[in-house]
């Protein structure tokens, strides 16, 4: 069965997006604390420097984010650093005007979830594909939208009974966000978004008790 249009938007440069990418049948896409680590060491090397990174969250079997597309002069001038040897064929052809923004930064995605599922079959010694494809994006239809996913992101935990306690949950960006450690998340936009710190816990506080009522079931 074909996924609905709006579940695989394009990319378009400045534009926010909700990417979500979820297991085959719902299998477990993290094990462990090292796991983990890796997905998200592994989401900096392929896609750090080609989107601006909001917000995330690491459940079980699925992980959400808020994205930011950079601009197309920004992947441009990106690749112009890279050497000619380590540019894929996408790539080359984004530098020579024959391929779109689109294709570019899905590639980085799928090049991103084939790592990781490498090495997620190498250390826990299994065989095939680990994500559904293709992977969800969904465009943010306006500013109100946007806040509203930021607290749908990062209260995930509640919404599955994942965890009671979403904002001392380890593997999202909530705590990154409030806090004075160094980041790739972009926080100090998303700050500015919400008019600061304390109304970015305002609102997650006043917003995520919609998902109160789920009990914490281990899913």
């Amino acid at each position: 069965m074909p996924t609905p249009p709006k579940f695989t938007a394009h990319f378009e440069e400045q534009k926010f997006y909700h990417v979500i990418c979820k297991s085959i049948g719902n299998q477990l896409i993290f094990f462990d604390e090292n796991d983990r680590y890796d997905f998200l060491k592994k989401y900096q090397r392929f896609l750090g420097e080609f989107v601006d990174t909001f917000s995330y969250n690491l459940l079980d079997n699925h992980v959400h984010w808020v994205l930011k597309m950079k601009t197309e002069k920004d992947i441009f001038d990106l690749l112009t650093t890279f050497h000619t040897k380590d540019l894929t064929i996408t790539q080359k052809k984004y530098l020579g005007g024959e391929c779109t923004f689109h294709e570019v930064i899905k590639q980085q995605f799928s090049r991103f979830f084939i790592s990781y599922t490498r090495t997620f079959n190498t250390v826990h010694n299994r065989k095939g594909h680990l994500f559904n494809r293709p992977f969800t994006r969904i465009d943010v239809a306006d500013e109100e939208h946007l806040i509203r996913l930021f607290v749908y992101v990062h209260s995930n935990t509640l919404k599955h009974g994942f965890f009671k306690d979403f904002i001392n949950y380890k593997w999202s960006s909530y705590q990154l966000i409030i806090g004075d450690a160094k980041t790739f998340v972009s926080k100090e936009k998303v700050l500015v978004l919400f008019d600061g710190r304390e109304k970015f816990i305002d609102v997650h506080l006043s917003m995520s008790t919609v998902y109160e009522k789920h009990e914490l079931s281990g899913e």
